[in-house]
């Protein structure tokens, strides 16, 4: 093989060299939510792959253990897999750093570690609506867990929810389990209110009682 064809060849292998790296990242991030899916559907998950995981698998890895951790009672099996879903969480962040969605990877975390309530898990829902008022994905769980801990809430936190919840209502994933987790509670009025703003802004409509 000539000089030259050596060199065209190697500019070849850098070129594609991205390009498998990105394939390879989104196959993990792929293992990562089917992961994820059968712990929501209650079965058991498999266990993150050994090495380098992306950020984004590796959040929704610390989401599968912190929810295997939630259903221990023995703190000998749940402590080990919240220390777990901590160093990925940590892993995520070191890689893409005021992320809200790590910000609410560590909530949630906190929340099942110490309690809904807890100052740490406060103030970690905090930061994640600093870092990112609105998320498409991490919403449905943000919300709820948010109106759920409402009366704990700072005021900014609680206009960045209400804010969200009313931009979430919007889409048709957010729709039903919006108006679900909002009836009856205090920021029913004040999202609908909003609600119904963006809807005269944008032509949208649907139509909500407060309280129904």
């Amino acid at each position: 093989m000539t000089l030259v064809n050596s060199l065209v060849a190697l500019l070849l292998l850098l070129a594609l060299f991205p390009a498998g790296r990105a394939l390879r990242d989104e196959l993990l991030v792929r293992d990562a939510r089917r992961g994820l899916a059968l712990a929501q559907q209650g079965a058991a998950p498999p266990r993150p792959a050994a090495g380098e995981l992306p950020a984004r698998a590796a959040l929704l890895w610390s989401a599968v253990l912190t929810g295997e951790a939630a259903r221990q009672r023995d703190p000998a099996l749940r402590d080990p897999e919240l220390r777990a879903a901590a160093r990925l969480i940590d892993r995520a962040d070191a890689q893409r750093g005021l992320w809200g969605n790590a910000d609410i990877g560590r909530a949630y975390l906190l929340s099942v570690a110490q309690g809904p309530a807890s100052p740490a898990a406060l103030a970690a829902l905090a930061q994640s609506y600093r870092h990112a008022g609105f998320l498409h994905d991490a919403a449905a769980w943000r919300i709820p867990y948010g109106l759920q801990v409402w009366p704990q809430l700072d005021g900014a936190t609680r206009r960045h929810l209400i804010e969200e919840a009313a931009w979430f209502s919007t889409l048709p994933k957010g729709y039903g389990d919006t108006m679900a987790a909002l009836v009856g509670q205090p920021a029913e009025v004040p999202v609908f209110r909003l609600r119904a703003a963006l809807d005269r802004m944008f032509g949208t409509h649907v139509s909500h009682t407060p309280g129904g």
